[in-house]
């Protein structure tokens, strides 16, 4: 929710759209560190540390979302290189 919720207040406010993808970002992992930082001062030991179990998970799976869109954004840049280059080269080819 960090993340769409900043990059849409981002984009609504019509930022760069490198800095909606920044703020979103940056929204996302710092929700996850607040959620961290209230459970443990609300909670006595061991409840503390068993209450944020769940918020510490999310923190460490929260660069696979980030990860997995840079990694398409590669894929597809990579294959829309390829097929402009190849209807470039058979835009040369002299036809028969």
């Amino acid at each position: 929710m960090g993340y769409i919720f900043g990059g849409s207040i981002a984009a609504l406010l019509k930022q760069d759209w490198k800095d909606v993808i920044a703020i979103g970002v940056e929204t996302g992992v710092q929700n996850t560190g607040l959620a961290i930082f209230a459970l443990q001062i609300s909670f006595n030991q061991p409840e503390a540390d068993i209450a944020t179990v769940l918020p510490v998970a999310v923190a460490m799976m929260t660069p696979i979302v980030p990860c997995l869109v840079f990694l398409s954004q590669k894929v597809h840049a990579r294959r829309y290189k390829e097929v402009s280059l190849s209807q470039k080269e058979d835009s040369l080819t002299p036809s028969v």
